[in-house]
């Protein structure tokens, strides 16, 4: 299954890498694009979030819409680099929903780059940014949507894209071939290294990881069941806005199929017990928890 696994990691990685690098990758005309989601899915996805990316370039100003009238909220950063090419990344600039004034209507205009302005939402864009980096967050399933993003460059330039030459194609492979070859290595060693240093079945404190957003804390578990047995998790309810559980793969890090089944709770689908704590089960059968559980396979990260 493992291996199985593994190999369909690399066709998902391969797509992604050609995304990013290659169909994307062009700052003169930026279009948003699904980065992660269920099919193409490495990273260590959250199941609750839509994640967009679009290429940038510090040097140009660009105008952001967005509909998030039935969005549970956002972050949105501009980065340099990606994550699994670790010795280039960096997280730039980190903003949430709260940094913005939305229109009336539940929209968002945002302006980046460019002269500053007093009137609309403005920022300057850090002046290494590559890449601007959506999580967009939607926790009741049946009641929050995505919004739909669009980015247009608004400056003094080319109206049309440059004609593809023979040398801006073999650069872009190239570098689609580093983005590819950076995901199979850094992902299943990153949750190997982080994992199994951990106790297993046991959670640590959560931390803030400067790879993701300041706004986000995280902590991992490793798990190992045998037979019947469950992992059962009891805490007090979190003062945050968003907080949730997650199951991935091994050692792929991916999202499990949370199409087809219950790989995640949130704080919108979870109920604290009477005596205000919250209680969830980790396990591979239900075990009828009134509050929360999760089918999860025996040995995998949490």
């Amino acid at each position: 299954m493992i291996r199985a696994q593994g190999v369909r990691y690399v066709g998902r990685a391969a797509i992604a890498a050609l995304h990013h690098e290659v169909e994307y990758a062009d700052p003169l005309f930026p279009q948003w694009f699904r980065c992660i989601d269920q099919v193409n899915n490495w990273g260590g996805p959250n199941v609750d979030n839509e994640y967009l990316s679009a290429a940038v370039d510090p040097s140009h100003a660009y105008h952001v819409h967005a509909d998030l009238s039935r969005s549970a909220g956002l972050l949105l950063q501009s980065i340099r680099g990606i994550w699994h090419l670790p010795e280039g990344f960096a997280v730039l600039d980190d903003w949430s929903i709260d940094d913005f004034k939305l229109n009336d209507d539940g929209t968002l205009d945002l302006y980046l780059g460019g002269p500053e302005r007093s009137d609309v939402n403005w920022f300057p864009l850090h002046p290494e940014a590559e890449r601007l980096w959506v999580r967009q967050y939607g926790t009741a399933w049946d009641e929050h949507r995505v919004g739909g993003f669009s980015i247009t460059r608004i400056d003094d330039g080319p109206l049309t894209p440059a004609v593809l030459t023979n040398e801006k194609i073999a650069e872009q492979v190239d570098n689609a071939a580093e983005w590819l070859a950076g995901a199979v290595r850094h992902w299943p060693s990153s949750l190997l290294n982080r994992a199994h240093p951990l106790p297993v079945n046991s959670l640590p404190k959560p931390f803030v990881s400067s790879q993701g957003s300041a706004q986000i804390s995280y902590a991992f578990t490793r798990l190992d069941l045998e037979g019947p047995q469950g992992l059962a998790i009891e805490l007090d309810e979190p003062d945050a806005r968003y907080w949730s559980f997650q199951l991935y793969s091994f050692p792929w890090w991916e999202s499990l199929d949370a199409r087809n089944g219950l790989t995640s709770l949130n704080h919108d689908q979870l109920v604290a017990d009477p005596d205000g704590r919250v209680r969830v089960v980790v396990s591979v059968e239900d075990p009828g928890c009134a509050t929360g559980s999760t089918a999860a396979p025996r040995r995998g990260p949490c």
